[in-house]
Parts: C-alpha cells; sequence; structure tokens
C-alpha cells in the first residue's frame, strides 16, 4: 500500500540494495508462530536479502544450522538475511 512505500524506500536507501516483495505479519498474541522455513522462493531471485522490522512487543526469532542461534527482536528493530542466509539457515519466529 502507498502508506508503506516511504518506510520501504528509507529501508531500501539504508541497506543499498532494493526489495521486490514485502510480508506483513500480524501476531496476535503469545501464541502466534511461523515455523521453521527458508524463504527459498524463486520469485524473489537467486540472491535475496530479507528485511524483518520488528514492531510492537519483543519477539524471539531463532536461526538453526548445525546449532540454533536465538535473536531477541524488539520494536523497530530491523533484521536483514543475505542471500546466503537462506541457503544454510532456516529460521522461525516460535
Amino acid at each position: 500500500p502507498d502508506w508503506l512505500l516511504p518506510l520501504v524506500e528509507q529501508v531500501r536507501a539504508s541497506l543499498g540494495v532494493p526489495f521486490n516483495a514485502i510480508l506483513l505479519r500480524l501476531y496476535m498474541d503469545g501464541a502466534d508462530e511461523i515455523a521453521w522455513h527458508t524463504d527459498g522462493r524463486t520469485f524473489l531471485g537467486e540472491r535475496p536479502t530479507i528485511g524483518s522490522l520488528s514492531l510492537g512487543a519483543t519477539a524471539s526469532f531463532q536461526l538453526r544450522r548445525m546449532r540454533n542461534r536465538d535473536l531477541l527482536l524488539a520494536d523497530g528493530d530491523l533484521l536483514v538475511m543475505h542471500s546466503p542466509t537462506q541457503r544454510h539457515w532456516h529460521h522461525r519466529v516460535p
């Protein structure tokens, strides 16, 4: 939507990478989650950069490869996953 474009442009400019898709996900309460996955969709291109902007309550963002990695994302935090992330790591919000 048009109201989101200034935010997308600000993130794009600060990272120096274009984005070709936006996913907004609302977590209603502590029972909402996204299961382990990668963002390896072909429409994202061969080397996608994924930006994840957290708004509202702090959430745990987990990565797993040979060992688990857990990041706490707070209001206003921007997580950026460059293309190798999708080839070597799964991620989720438990």
